[in-house]
């Protein structure tokens, strides 16, 4: 894919090791394969000044397919034309995740057709290369491929069984819910690469990145080619432990994960080396849903908050919620993100399902003000849409701390 050799691999140090050895060898193989691709993609050239403002159009839980109609999301040129009015064309587009209902193909059909009219309007011809950044979310798992990875197949009697380990049964007598997870391990890994399958290809063809494909690191990627802006971005699955919760008297499926890779976050933590550029994290889930505020996933945040410290995030993008919202990322034993900015986008889609009670759709506008290359302020602008009016909410300010 990449025309080039980026690592010569002598399979006879591997033979000659020992088996305490072998791990640590492939674990630096991994490590340094993962550097090279890394810097492979710096090539992006945006034409910005030392002194300009970094405009970028935050969006998320589009949701294409389902049971809503193809006109549920925001028309294209509507968004372009107001933007474009308002002098806030942005440069870089960061998508938090739903990209799809349920993971389907014809889902992201749908949704490239409308991303590449916008990547068309808003970078014409010129350095459209990775301008949209992805990460996936819950919704972009594909449900259809979990049975076999939860589900064991009694020959004899020609029906699917599932093993109690996979069953959650918890508040089955309030509600008949259960919860479907992998039966191992070894099913886990190969789930989350098949049920994300659709998505790696749609998140492929519309960025150009072979790295959707490869997934060489768990959906976790280090997007290195604005770094001439002075500007990282690292696309963070917060989606790594995904299952299925069924309503029976809904009859619903509802998609279930929050979590992240341990040894992903590691070697992407040690591939970063330049402290001077400005760190963004976008990832689906935010604080609240990766255990900030919840006991029972203590743990999980305390990875979590490790990982944006050590990566020195300096604003965290996400979704999920549906509802925009912002603060500061404030945790006593954070060293170096307490005074750092989370900022939840809206939603751009219609189905009044989705969306929470009085909430409309919206997106976020975020403006990176810079001097002599280095980012000074961070301006949050919230956009409501209201009957095809978009409406310009009240904008937050972070000053950044150098």
């Amino acid at each position: 894919n990449n025309r080039r050799i980026i690592k010569i691999i002598s399979f006879q140090r591997i033979i000659e090791a020992s088996v305490e050895d072998v791990e640590k060898i492939c674990s630096e193989y991994n490590t340094e394969i993962f550097i090279e691709l890394n810097s492979f993609y710096q090539f992006n050239n945006t034409p910005i000044k030392n002194n300009d403002t970094i405009t970028i159009l935050h969006i998320a839980d589009m949701q294409f397919g389902g049971n809503v109609s193809n006109s549920a999301s925001f028309d294209v040129y509507s968004i372009y034309d107001f933007l474009e009015k308002n002098f806030l064309k942005p440069s870089i587009v960061l998508v938090a995740g739903d990209v799809a209902q349920s993971g389907k193909s014809d889902e992201y059909k749908e949704a490239l057709t409308w991303f590449e009219k916008l990547k068309e309007k808003l970078f014409e011809t010129d350095n459209i290369k990775n301008r949209i950044i992805l990460t996936p979310g819950n919704h972009d798992a594909n449900f259809d491929f979990f049975a076999g990875f939860v589900a064991k197949y009694d020959f004899k009697n020609k029906h699917f069984s599932l093993p109690d380990q996979c069953v959650d049964k918890t508040g089955i007598s309030e509600n008949k819910a259960f919860t479907y997870k992998p039966i191992n391990n070894d099913s886990k890994a190969i789930m989350d690469q098949v049920i994300f399958n659709n998505f790696m290809h749609f998140a492929c063809e519309l960025t150009e990145d072979t790295r959707w494909l490869i997934s060489p690191n768990h959906f976790n990627l280090v997007i290195n080619n604005f770094e001439n802006l002075g500007i990282r971005i690292i696309s963070f699955n917060s989606n790594a432990n995904i299952s299925a919760s069924y309503k029976e008297d809904e009859k619903t499926l509802l998609h279930r994960g929050a979590g992240i890779d341990n040894n992903a976050c590691e070697r992407i933590i040690s591939t970063l080396n330049n402290d001077d550029v400005f760190t963004i994290v976008l990832s689906h889930l935010g604080a609240s849903e990766m255990g900030k505020d919840n006991e029972d996933l203590s743990e999980q945040w305390k990875s979590v908050r490790n990982f944006l410290d050590s990566v020195k995030a300096d604003l965290w993008l996400c979704g999920h919620n549906h509802v925009q919202k912002s603060s500061l990322i404030d945790d006593d034993l954070a060293r170096y993100i307490c005074e750092k900015p989370c900022v939840y986008a809206g939603s751009l889609r219609l189905g009044a399902n989705s969306l929470p009670e009085g909430a409309r759709r919206s997106f976020n506008i975020i403006q990176l003000t810079r001097e002599n290359a280095i980012v000074k302020s961070i301006k949050v602008i919230p956009f409501e849409i209201n009957n095809n009016l978009i409406e310009r909410k009240k904008e937050k300010i972070y000053n950044c701390c150098v």
